[in-house]
Parts: structure tokens; C-alpha cells; sequence
């Protein structure tokens, strides 16, 4: 008796952008001095990916927005709810998903608590599942993806309340740093990544991950991975890692279905494949990105890989699936 014909499966096509950063604020240089940041200009580079992905073929089913939508000069303006509202509208506009990711700027911004009733928490959405209180959590975006998003400042002065566990553990950390200024990794070596701007996961979270990766497994799920930080050091600039990368690598190594892993933060962008095959994926930011030019990214799953199509200063790139299916 022959097998039963696999059921081809929806092909899902998504948009990536990260780093918008906007700030209704004059351009201005980075904190080291060494990068122009176009802060109105972010607006503009947002309508054109939104425009972009109304009209491409085929059309976007969701977007991933990878962090830092708004940028922390506007809390000195107590400006942060008008800039929110403000590129929030160009993706209201596409009338398709959005999946947020939180990012460091996000939580100059706002509060946790903030954060957590927001729009920007995604986990709150009804077709996500995560752990009630956290911003981390996962969907699936097709029977055959799965998009699996970290809170990678679950640790983290500048996210955690003070007097939490969370708090008191990211001041620990920072103590590894020798630095005045605990943004400064200067003379820090590969201990770089230890700076206030930066954060990490707790045992919880990486055990929700194990959890959420074993499952994918069993039902021959592919899995994208996203964080605001990255998570491989070949792929970005050390001072931008999460803090403890290594313990959610040690998680993903024991699995089978992570074909990617998408991150902003390092505004320079980068990629690298590690030794499991696992592509790395650092996306150029937009607030760096100077007029006329664009930074966004559109991804189209195939039976066998996911092709993603950049445009201005994203690349191009193909990320092989763990887990080939028939595609209608």
C-alpha cells in the first residue's frame, strides 16, 4: 500500500525591519561619534518599506519589527508617546500583523508595566503563547514555521524594576564592567558585550525555550529565532551580544528545528553561519541609513529554504529549512 501523499502547506511571506528609531529631533552623531543617526528621516524610510510591502507579490502575511521603534531622546522631550504613535500608523496603514520585539530604546522609553499593556507587547496577542507578565512568547505563522521571539532584557537595568531579582541580577553582571560609565566597554575585550544597553534571559525564559523548541521537533516545525540583541559573536560587534548568549545557544544545540536566528541592535549589521548550520542574521538598522537610501527585508518560505530580499543596505539572504514541506 503506497503512503499518503504529504499536504502541501501555505507559504508565508513576512517583512523584517529594526532600529527605526525615530525621533522628531535634529540628525545628530551615535554615542562614540563615529555614526550619522537620521532621526526624521527613520519615518520616511518606515512608509517606504510599508509601501513597499503593500504592493510586492506575493503579499506580506506579517511583519517582524526587531526593536528600538522609537529612539530614547524622546523621553528627555517627553515626546515618547507622540513618536509611538507616530510609526505606529504606517504599520496600522499595511492592515496586516505586526510582531514586536523589545529593544533597549523601548525600554528608555517606557516602563516595564507600560510596555507590557502596550502595543508593543506581542505576547498579549491572541494567536501567541508565552508566559503571562513576559514579553517573550511564539506563534506559528504557517504549519510549517514557527516564529519564536526572546525577551533578551528579561535582565537588565534599564528594563527590570528595581528591587527584582531581575534588577539586582543585572547589577551583578554590570560589575564586570570596570568602567565609570557602565555603556562603555572600552578596554573590555570579549567581555565587551557587558554594558548597561545590553541585557539577558533568565533560567525561566531558556527553559520555556527548551520547551518550545522540543515541541517544534516532535511536529517538524521549522523555527526562526528573533531577538533585539544578537546572539553569536561572528555576527555582530562583541559590545552588542546578549549577556548570556552562550546559554541560549547551549539551548538551541539541542534541537534539531532552528534553521535562523534575526537580531538588530549592531547598527552595522552582520551575518555568520555557526558550526550547527544555524544562519545569523544582525539587520542593518534605519536609523543609520541615510535619506534616499532604505534598510528592510522581505522573507518568502520555499518547500526548502526561506528567501529573504533586501533592499538598500539589507543583503540578500537564503536560510535553509531543518524541515523541507510541499508549499502551495
Amino acid at each position: 500500500m503506497s503512503s499518503p501523499t504529504p499536504k502541501a502547506l501555505p507559504a508565508p511571506t513576512f517583512g523584517i525591519i529594526t532600529d527605526i528609531q525615530y525621533a522628531d529631533v535634529d540628525d545628530s552623531y551615535n554615542f562614540h561619534g563615529t555614526h550619522q543617526r537620521y532621526y526624521r528621516n527613520s519615518l520616511n524610510l518606515l512608509k517606504n518599506a510599508v509601501n513597499y510591502w503593500r504592493d510586492c507579490q506575493p503579499k506580506v502575511d506579517f511583519v517582524l519589527q526587531l526593536g528600538d521603534i522609537i529612539d530614547g531622546k524622546n523621553k528627555k522631550d517627553d515626546a515618547s508617546r507622540t513618536a509611538l504613535m507616530a510609526v505606529m500608523a504606517p504599520f496600522a496603514s499595511l492592515r496586516k500583523s505586526v510582531y514586536h520585539v523589545i529593544g533597549n530604546h523601548e525600554c528608555y522609553n517606557f516602563s516595564q508595566d507600560f510596555l507590557l499593556k502596550s502595543a508593543l507587547n506581542s505576547a498579549a496577542r491572541v494567536n501567541c503563547k508565552g508566559v503571562a507578565g513576559k514579553a517573550f512568547y511564539t506563534f506559528l505563522a504557517s504549519p510549517a514555521l514557527r516564529i519564536v521571539v526572546l525577551d533578551c532584557y528579561e535582565v537588565s537595568v534599564i528594563s527590570a524594576p528595581e528591587n527584582t531579582p531581575e534588577h539586582d541580577e543585572a547589577k551583578r553582571i554590570l560589575q564586570r564592567n570596570p568602567n565609570a560609565d557602565k555603556n562603555e566597554p572600552h578596554g573590555m575585550g570579549t567581555d565587551r558585550r557587558f554594558v548597561a544597553y545590553n541585557g539577558g534571559v533568565t533560567s525561566g525564559q531558556l527553559e520555556w525555550l527548551d520547551q518550545v523548541l522540543l515541541e517544534a521537533d516532535s511536529n517538524r516545525e521549522n523555527v526562526i529565532l528573533v531577538g533585539h540583541t544578537p546572539i553569536f559573536p561572528a555576527s555582530a560587534d562583541p559590545s552588542c551580544l546578549c549577556w548570556n548568549y552562550d546559554d541560549i545557544l547551549c539551548v538551541i544545540y539541542k534541537h534539531s528545528c532552528v534553521s535562523a536566528y534575526m537580531a538588530g541592535h549592531d547598527h552595522d549589521g552582520g551575518s555568520a553561519t555557526d558550526s550547527g548550520g544555524i544562519l545569523h542574521i544582525t539587520f542593518p538598522a534605519v536609523i543609520e541609513t541615510e535619506p534616499g537610501n532604505n534598510a528592510f527585508g522581505t522573507a518568502t518560505m520555499y518547500c526548502d529554504r526561506i528567501e529573504i530580499v533586501g533592499q538598500g543596505r539589507v543583503p540578500n539572504y537564503s536560510i535553509k529549512l531543518r524541515y523541507p514541506t510541499l508549499i502551495l
